[in-house]
């Protein structure tokens, strides 16, 4: 939409409007940079709680004196966790109906089906085998069922502390460690929280209470960084600082009010600048977290007219309200669902007159699904999303609708895949870290929705300042990390790109690959990235970013 900037803009000369940044590109980068804000403050650690890995069970062979067991069952209305974990048992084993058992054997059943509650989680659960006749051929297991008696604070805990509405149980409920580890989770994913988790003996026969030994430091911390992400015209030096609140309200519960803007450092021929701001809330409730947040950016860019000069500005807004829970959780992984609602707007002007030809507003749903599994030492993480548009909040026809060539009411599917991978080549240590990210349309797309590549945060080595994008595309980023002793860590990356769709025929081309080299510094609360890049294939119409550089450092405390 750059072209209807220029013919409004009138008095400006072609070659000085041609400097003009395109107001699609500038949304993306923004669009980048607040996701990339997000994925850095909103981070969840891994509790993991369960037993080691253990050798496969057997059962004795010609074991004698034996009894021929026809069938092995559980006393009384067992619940179906408790069937699980003998059906499981007994496949273990490679037990089957007939088969002889002696003590030895009886043994190693009533062992396996501990073990097995206790990889559900299940670990004050109990297996007893009854006095019984086994020469009617059956074999009689009773599973003592250890339940939830209290969750409670520690002797040494905070004043503050509530840990009861972080655990995803309630007194009287089986006690099962998934659960456990996930209130752990909701606890410690604010940073100025440590907790410690003992099980103590209930007050009731077969209960063991929660005690939570739960610590805050102070709840306000800053965060302060510094990069050069941004656009020559509007600002290149980026500077932004972040208050975080956790557990304010009680509820423990994370807040952070964000701010970037452009530090002013590099030299211009005229005026431009930049600045975005982020607000957020979320807190967790068991296996359910209810989130809301806010974002804005604006930024403005003078051109240089025949006889006067003219300023260019934009404007963007998010509001989103975000709900999740999680559904599956094991020892091997866990399952979220998500469900969010977002309003959007954007808006641009030349010297304070409105283009509204230019003005979007949109507003729908998404629905999501994110596992993250755990593969030995490696974690895979993977978010499956669809996003669509609707008549809500007021929600305005896009102006391309006209001419089918794009729309407020998007159906737009995207899969982000990640990979972290510690691994050894001889004494060295190393870390692979991948990721792909794709996203498909089910409709024409208005160029802020489209897929982009060309920025530090797709494939690296263009600069940002050229975007390729379009309806649909896939970038695969790599990067192999030398794990070394201090502070400093060294890596080297291959990315690539490419997108499609309708408006992608238009582009000089439709793929991007770059490689890099970069160091990691961390000390402390302190943290310097640097790296320096290179295009490595580019369409031949694409013109030569050269050799690209970056850095991004800050302090938190």
């Amino acid at each position: 939409m750059a072209w209807i900037a220029v013919s409004l803009a009138g008095a400006c000369s072609p070659p000085a409007a041609a400097q003009a940044i395109n107001p699609t590109d500038e949304s993306l980068r923004q669009q980048e940079r607040q996701q990339d804000l997000r994925e850095r403050f909103e981070t969840a650690p891994d509790v993991r709680l369960g037993p080691e890995t253990r050798p496969s069970p057997t059962l004795p062979a010609n074991e004698t004196p034996c009894v021929e067991i026809d069938r092995i069952r559980l006393s009384g209305h067992a619940q179906p966790v408790f069937e699980r974990a003998l059906n499981n048992a007994l496949t273990s084993l490679g037990w089957h109906s007939g088969d002889c058992l002696g003590r030895q054997g009886i043994r190693a059943i009533k062992r396996e089906v501990q073990q097995q509650l206790i990889d559900t989680g299940l670990i004050t659960s109990r297996v007893s085998t009854p006095p019984q006749d086994l020469d009617t051929g059956r074999l009689l297991l009773i599973i003592v069922p250890g339940r939830v008696g209290a969750i409670r604070p520690g002797a040494s805990a905070g004043e503050r502390a509530r840990p009861r509405p972080a655990f995803p149980t309630r007194p009287g409920a089986l006690l099962n460690l998934r659960d456990i580890e996930q209130g752990l989770e909701n606890l410690e994913r604010l940073d100025s929280v440590t907790a410690d988790i003992a099980i103590e003996p209930g007050e009731a026969a077969g209960t063991s209470d929660i005690v939570v030994d739960w610590q805050q430091a102070f709840p306000l911390r800053v965060s302060l960084s510094i990069d050069d992400s941004g656009n020559d015209a509007t600002g290149r030096f980026l500077g932004t600082a972040t208050l975080f609140g956790d557990h304010l309200f009680g509820l423990n519960g994370l807040f952070y009010a964000s701010i970037t803007r452009d530090l002013g450092l590099a030299d211009r021929d005229h005026p431009g600048s930049s600045d975005s701001y982020a607000i957020h809330y979320s807190a967790p409730f068991g296996y359910w977290r209810f989130g809301a947040t806010a974002s804005r950016f604006s930024y403005f860019q003078t051109i240089a007219g025949l006889d006067r000069d003219y300023r260019y500005s934009g404007n963007g807004e998010r509001k989103e309200i975000e709900i999740s829970r999680v559904v599956h959780r094991s020892q091997a992984g866990r399952t979220r669902l998500r469900a969010t609602g977002w309003l959007q707007t954007y808006s641009n002007a030349i010297n304070e007159t409105r283009l509204t030809v230019q003005d979007r507003r949109m507003a729908g749903y998404s629905t999501g699904i994110e596992h993250r599994h755990f593969l030995g030492r490696a974690t895979l993480n993977l978010l499956l999303t669809h996003r669509w548009g609707t008549g809500m909040l007021g929600a305005r026809r896009a102006p391309e609708e006209s001419f089918g060539e794009g729309t407020a009411r998007p159906h737009i599917t995207t899969l982000d895949v990640r990979l972290d991978a510690p691994f050894a080549l001889g004494d060295q240590a190393l870390r692979y870290r991948g990721r792909i990210r794709g996203q498909f349309n089910h409709n024409r797309l208005i160029p802020q929705d489209r897929f982009a590549i060309g920025s530090r945060h797709s494939v690296r080595g263009f600069g940002g300042e050229l975007l390729l994008s379009g309806e649909r595309g896939a970038f695969w980023r790599n990067e192999l990390h030398i794990e070394v002793n201090g502070p400093l860590h060294p890596f080297v990356a291959i990315d690539g790109g490419r997108v499609g769709g309708p408006s992608a025929k238009n582009l000089p081309g439709k793929h991007l690959v770059g490689a890099a080299f970069g160091l990691q510094w961390r000390w402390k609360n302190t943290w310097i990235d640097a790296w320096a890049a290179r295009a490595m294939d580019r369409p031949s119409a694409y013109p030569d970013p050269g050799l690209q550089a970056g850095f991004q450092a800050g302090i938190h405390f």
